[in-house]
C-alpha cells in the first residue's frame, strides 16, 4: 500500500505598492510656473525581472480630470524598492497629483493634492471657517448642529490686496485696499463641500481649492464649568477634563456643578443623548472614606425653541454607597420611581445645565441607604466629584475642540 500526500500550492500576482512622500517647489516668482517635484516611494513586493514604469500625472483638484501635457513618465528595472522624484512644470492653481506604479502584472496609485502659487502676489497664511481652520492638503471637518447655511470666513494674506481683492466660492470677501485680511461668509452644505479662494494683488491673484465635510452631530459643546457660580480652571488630556480650585476652596452645601455652553443658533435643536450619566461624590480625606454615586440611563439633553436646556431620562437609576468596608447600600429604580427628580437635579437655561449633585446624594441617602447618617451631610468634608457621560452614537460633548468623557472635580471643602 502506498501513501498519498495532498497540498495547495496559493500562486500571488506580483503586487505593487505605491505612495507620495512630499510634494515640494510649488510656489514661482518669475516665469509662468513652478517646477514641482513629488517624491515618490514605490514597493514591488514580488520582484521580478519585468520594468517598473511610474507615471506622474496632473488632475484637477478634485482628482477627477487629466490636466492636458503635465505629465511624466520614468521607467525603473525591478527591484524591491523604489525611491524617487517625479517633476513637472505646473501653472498656478489647485491640483492633484496621481502617481500609478506597474510592473506589468500588478498597478498600484497614489494621489494628493497641492497648491501652485506665484510668490509675486498674495498668498494665503491663514483661513477659517466657523473658527475652524482650513488645511490645503486634507479634508476639514467641521461639525455642527446646523449643517446647512451660512459660514463665517477669515483669511490674512502675506501681500497687500485690491480692494475687493478676495472672493471664496466666487463671493466677494470685505477686504479694504492694501489690507492683509478678509472677512465675510459662505454658504455650505452637509457633508462635502469645495471652498475655492482666489486672492488679488498688484501682480495678480492665487487660487486655492480646499475641502470642508460639514458634519451633523449634537453636541454638548461646553465653553467651561464652574461649581457655585465660581468658574474653575480646566485642563482637558484625552477624554478627561480635570478641573482645579487652587487650594481647597470652602463651597456652600449645594454643590451646583455647572456645564457652560455658548448661546443656540439658528437652525436645528440641539438634542444630545447620553446612555449613562454618572456623578460620584467621594470624600477623600476622612478616616473612614465615603462615597456615592447615581448612574442616569438613556439621558436626553436638548433644547427647546426658546433655546434654554432641558433634560428627559426614559431609562432606569442604579446607585452604590458605600464606606472604607465596602458597599452597603447598592440598587436600581424603576423611571416611574425617579423621574419626577430628574427636573431637580438637572437645571437647564439658556448658556448651559447645572448638575445639583447635592440633590443627587441626599436622594441616595433617602431612597438607598435609609438615614445612612454618613451621607445626611458632607459638611466639613474634602470631596473629590467626578461626572462621567456616555455619548449614543451621534452624539458627543466637547470642551473647546477636544471631545470628553470624563470630568474631575479636587480639592473642595464643603462649608
Amino acid at each position: 500500500a502506498g501513501v498519498t500526500k495532498t497540498g495547495s500550492i496559493t500562486l500571488q500576482a506580483a503586487a505593487v505598492q505605491a505612495s507620495i512622500l512630499k510634494i515640494s517647489g510649488t510656489s514661482f516668482s518669475t516665469g509662468t510656473s513652478a517646477p514641482v517635484m513629488v517624491s515618490v516611494l514605490v514597493n514591488d513586493t514580488f520582484a521580478t525581472p519585468a520594468t517598473l514604469a511610474t507615471t506622474l500625472e496632473i488632475l484637477d483638484s478634485t482628482c477627477t480630470n487629466v490636466q492636458a501635457g503635465l505629465s511624466n513618465t520614468v521607467s525603473r528595472s525591478a527591484a524591491s524598492v523604489h525611491d524617487f522624484a517625479l517633476s513637472t512644470n505646473v501653472p498656478v492653481g489647485s491640483y492633484c497629483a496621481r502617481v500609478t506604479a506597474s510592473n506589468g502584472m500588478s498597478t498600484a496609485s497614489a494621489t494628493e493634492t497641492f497648491t501652485v502659487v506665484d510668490a509675486s502676489r498674495p498668498q494665503v497664511t491663514g483661513i477659517t471657517v466657523a473658527g475652524v481652520g482650513l488645511s490645503s492638503t486634507a479634508p476639514t471637518v467641521i461639525t455642527t448642529i446646523n449643517t446647512a447655511g451660512s459660514y463665517a470666513v477669515a483669511l490674512t494674506v502675506d501681500k497687500a490686496l485690491n480692494a475687493g481683492g478676495v472672493s471664496v466660492n466666487q463671493s466677494a470677501l470685505t477686504s479694504a485696499a492694501n489690507g492683509l485680511s478678509a472677512s465675510g461668509s459662505i454658504t455650505l452644505n452637509a457633508g462635502t463641500n469645495t471652498v475655492t479662494v482666489t486672492v488679488t494683488g498688484a501682480n495678480g491673484a492665487n487660487t486655492y481649492a480646499y475641502e470642508v465635510y460639514v458634519e451633523n452631530t449634537n453636541q454638548l459643546a461646553v465653553t467651561s464649568f464652574a461649581i457655585d457660580g465660581s468658574t474653575l480652571g480646566a485642563t482637558p488630556s484625552g477624554p478627561e477634563v480635570t478641573l482645579t480650585t487652587g487650594t481647597a476652596v470652602a463651597r456652600n452645601n449645594t454643590l451646583a456643578f455647572k456645564l457652560t455652553t455658548p448661546a443656540q443658533t439658528s437652525g436645528n435643536n440641539a438634542s444630545v443623548v447620553f446612555s449613562k450619566i454618572t456623578v460620584r461624590l467621594n470624600d477623600v480625606n476622612s478616616s473612614t472614606p465615603r462615597s456615592a454615586a447615581a448612574t442616569l440611563n438613556n439621558v436626553t439633553l436638548s433644547r427647546t425653541g426658546a433655546g434654554a436646556w432641558s433634560t428627559t431620562a426614559t431609562g432606569t437609576l442604579s446607585a452604590e454607597v458605600t464606606r472604607s468596608n465596602g458597599a452597603f447600600a447598592t440598587g436600581t429604580k424603576a423611571n416611574n420611581e425617579f423621574v419626577g427628580n430628574v427636573a431637580s437635579w438637572f437645571t437647564g437655561a439658556t448658556d448651559g445645565v447645572t448638575i445639583n449633585m447635592s440633590l443627587i446624594r441626599d436622594y441616595l441617602n433617602q431612597e438607598f441607604a435609609s438615614n445612612l447618617s454618613n451621607l445626611s451631610t458632607l459638611s466639613g468634608a474634602t470631596v473629590r466629584v467626578t461626572v462621567e457621560l456616555t455619548p449614543e452614537s451621534g452624539s458627543r460633548a466637547i470642551y473647546g475642540s477636544n471631545p470628553f468623557t470624563s470630568v474631575f472635580v479636587n480639592g473642595i471643602t464643603v462649608q
